[in-house]
Parts: structure tokens; C-alpha cells; sequence
């Protein structure tokens, strides 16, 4: 009985480890930010970046609700207000 107690003991101690080092290095948002933006200076991290992000957007294609090309490059068509009925 002692051992399993000393084993669940261990075993808590290790997982509290674990949470204060998550809770420190992954959940800070800055230090993360600050990584992240460390990482993008590396030549290799950024064309990976580059390349992943660009192969998402041509692999999914146009979207049916999204706004057209038209628009994006600035161009729009006039519109029009619905006019009152005529008596």
C-alpha cells in the first residue's frame, strides 16, 4: 500500500511539473508571440510558413459565399436602391 501511494505521489508531482512548465512557457501569450515571431526570422521557418499557408489557400479553392476577384482588386458595380411603387 505505501508504494502505490509512493507512486501516485510521484506520479502527481511529475504531472504538476508538466502544468507550471506548460502554464509558464506555453500559455504566456507574449513569450509565445515573441518565439513565433523569432522563429519567422529564420529563413527555413518562413519559406516553410510561406509555402504551407499558400498550398492551403490553392488547395481549397474559391469559396461559394466568399466575396469575387472583382472585388478584392477594388473594382465594385454601382448599386442600385430599390425604388417606391409608382401610384
Amino acid at each position: 500500500m505505501e508504494q502505490i501511494v509512493r507512486i501516485i505521489a510521484t506520479l502527481l508531482l511529475a504531472l504538476g511539473l508538466v502544468l507550471a512548465y506548460a502554464n509558464r512557457v506555453l500559455f504566456d501569450a507574449d513569450a509565445f508571440a515573441d518565439r513565433a515571431a523569432a522563429s519567422l526570422g529564420d529563413p527555413r521557418v518562413a519559406s516553410f510558413a510561406r509555402r504551407s499557408s499558400a498550398r492551403r489557400v490553392s488547395s481549397s479553392g474559391p469559396s461559394p459565399s466568399g466575396p469575387s476577384s472583382a472585388r478584392l482588386l477594388g473594382a465594385h458595380t454601382p448599386s442600385r436602391s430599390p425604388r417606391a411603387p409608382s401610384e
